[in-house]
């Protein structure tokens, strides 16, 4: 029985309920801080004002919030998401709708988004409580260790290497489900824990998926245990009984119960308040319309992510004096603020066609038994977004040379049928023109198949985020330089040459028929199909962004010309001001960022507490105590 009617009706109604929830959220935060609000509130003086309250935010304003003494303010520029952020199934059809997605869109690109409508990129950010942790995918992945080894070398502050932040990755967690949970020294869960971790829970094709790589020099590797290398992984993922779990769930619910704690929906931060000492004052903000200001007493913390916060500071006047007098802006701190964007960058090679009813073909299987089986049990393929439940990890040739298994591609792996419907997500949520997509899907509409995505994941490309104008409201130019480093095309080309060989020869896709049709991607006619050209000139075209930019106010060393923070996340120069998110990384490690974010919200807010722990001369200021050592290997000690 095909079920095409329901199909459709689910995907032309998602945008009405998405306005829906919206508006009535927006109205309802109107009404109630405009009529029913204290207006005391506006003398309210907090310790702490954090700005953005996704995968970062969200745990600083949890940890500074654990004293009943301590008053912290959380700024969000959105409100509540709705029931159908919950529904991973259905994750594709939520980005890109102003109402909780920032959809920032880069300048037009040279080198790549050939396929794009004038050439841009749109970087799907969640503008709602939980951030992007309520729009992504999920993944929970914490990268290489020589991600962090790597920081620690740039930064010189051995706390930033991989042994001495993996306490903070496992302080997150509350419940691991994951298929290595006897690995203790990565997954013990902890006391103060938030996060429930568990496996994708529909895996079709799983099994010929693993083989293949096995039969290929892939083998199943934990990708979180320390030692991710070349191999094949199921993925984890943030999700609780088949649902999303992300911040809002695991935090901001819990926070909006605490007396010490304000949350401000629909509140769109401006710039950062300094004194003439440089010291931050508080955060000017607009809140439906209205101009408003909240004062700081301790520390102002920006957590607004690889695009925001560098165009707050900037509004602020931090950043390159060159470019803030171009704007009118005076300057205050000369920072490198907005340099070193990078990006995970992927491109799609679709339809892999098969001959067995082994895809998700919403039109064939989205029946009321799969909704039931969700529902009620937690299970099925709306428990999994876009059908990714499986990745590749792959070292290219030119990282093989250096005889580090350290890589540089990622793989992921959907059994999603080819469908009208697939093709419109991906045309809206990647900014792709339909005339350029269409032909590579539409002669195989109905078919079972499969989706692989390859992912550039060290990219050696970097780019900038500027202002436009002098209009805090205005939105930034973001221009990631996407492919001008000539190594990240040869690297992509080199791991879409292996990835099409190990699917299309491997025996148990042979099996089931498994092929990539031959026919040339529109702008590429001239090229022989699958020859290295071929392929660089597909990559040029469909250059998908991972929604993973950061770098923007990059850490590091203090005598460091590129640095904007110190070690400890300390605006350099400023008094009172930090930037705690992704925007820090000096290079952005080889994973999906998201956990390493909420890594960089347990450090970050640690190196707060221990701050003023030590400016009060007390060790229980917080619930808990430090113990820090400054020359220690190891540093768990100031967790418990």
């Amino acid at each position: 029985m095909y079920y095409k009617p329901l199909v459709y009706l689910l995907f032309f109604s998602t945008p009405w309920m998405i306005w829906f929830f919206g508006a009535a959220n927006y109205y309802s935060d109107y009404i109630s801080s405009t009529y029913f609000s204290d207006h005391e509130e506006q003398n309210v003086v907090y310790d702490f004002i954090v700005v953005g309250s996704g995968a970062a935010g969200a745990v600083v304003a949890h940890r500074l919030s654990t004293s009943k003494n301590i008053k912290v303010l959380l700024i969000e520029a959105g409100g509540d998401p709705s029931f159908l952020n919950s529904v991973p199934g259905i994750s594709a059809d939520l980005i890109g709708y102003p109402e909780t997605d920032w959809m920032h869109m880069t300048v037009p690109q040279k080198h790549a988004c050939w396929a794009m409508k004038n050439n841009q990129s749109m970087w799907n950010a969640g503008k709602v409580l939980g951030g992007s942790t309520q729009l992504n995918m999920m993944f929970y992945l914490r990268g290489h260790p020589a991600d962090y080894d790597n920081w620690a070398n740039l930064t010189g502050d051995v706390r930033w290497s991989y042994e001495n932040v993996l306490p903070f990755f496992k302080k997150s967690i509350k419940s691991y489900n994951g298929e290595f949970s006897d690995n203790k020294k990565h997954y013990s869960e902890s006391d103060y824990g938030f996060l429930n971790i568990e496996q994708r829970r529909w895996l079709s094709l799983y099994e010929e998926f693993k083989e293949s790589g096995e039969q290929n020099g892939f083998p199943t590797i934990d990708a979180n245990g320390g030692s991710q290398r070349t191999g094949f992984a199921k993925i984890e993922a943030t999700q609780k009984n088949g649902e999303r779990f992300g911040t809002y769930s695991a935090i901001i619910l819990q926070l909006e119960n605490k007396p010490n704690v304000k949350i401000l929906r629909y509140s769109r931060a401006m710039k950062v308040k300094l004194d003439k000492n440089l010291r931050a004052e508080g955060v000017w903000y607009m809140q439906h319309g209205v101009k408003k200001f909240a004062r700081a007493k301790k520390e102002v913390i920006l957590s607004a992510g690889s695009v925001n916060s560098p165009q707050i500071l900037m509004m602020s006047g931090i950043g390159p004096k060159s470019h803030l007098e171009s704007v009118g802006i005076k300057t205050k701190l000369n920072l490198p603020v907005g340099e070193n964007l990078h990006d995970h960058i992927m491109t799609i090679l679709a339809p892999f066609l098969i001959n067995q009813p082994k895809s998700f073909l919403a039109e064939r299987d989205f029946s009321p038994a799969v909704i039931y089986d969700y529902s009620v049990n937690g299970k099925g393929p709306l428990t999994v977004p876009n059908a990714l439940h499986s990745q590749l990890f792959y070292s290219s040739a030119s990282v093989r040379k250096s005889g580090v298994d350290w890589p540089d591609i990622q793989g992921f792996f959907a059994p999603a049928g080819t469908q009208d419907v697939l093709a419109k997500s991906i045309s809206r949520g990647q900014n792709i023109r339909e005339e350029v997509l269409y032909p590579l899907l539409e002669p195989h509409f109905g078919r079972d198949s499969f989706v692989i995505l390859v992912g550039l994941v060290r990219p050696k490309s970097r780019g900038n985020v500027r202002l436009q104008d002098k209009n805090p409201l205005s939105r930034p130019l973001i221009d990631p330089h996407y492919l001008e480093h000539p190594d990240d095309v040869a690297a992509l080309v080199d791991g879409v040459k292996k990835i099409v060989d190990v699917f299309e020869s491997s025996e148990p896709f042979k099996k089931l028929e498994t092929r990539l049709p031959k026919q040339h991607t529109k702008g590429c006619e001239q090229y022989e199909i699958r020859s290295y050209a071929y392929w660089a000139c597909h990559i040029r075209h469909f250059t998908l962004t991972i929604w993973h930019p950061v770098g923007t106010c990059r850490m590091g060393r203090v005598d460091d010309k590129m640095s904007v923070v110190d070690t400890r996340l300390r605006v350099l120069g400023a008094k009172g001001l930090r930037v705690i998110d992704a925007s820090i990384m000096p290079t952005i490690v080889n994973a999906n960022t998201a956990a390493p974010s909420m890594m960089i919200g347990e450090a970050g807010s640690d190196a707060v507490r221990e701050y003023w722990s030590q400016q009060f001369h007390v060790s229980n200021l917080w619930d808990y105590t430090f113990s820090l050592k400054p020359q220690a290997k190891c540093y768990y000690s100031q967790l418990v």
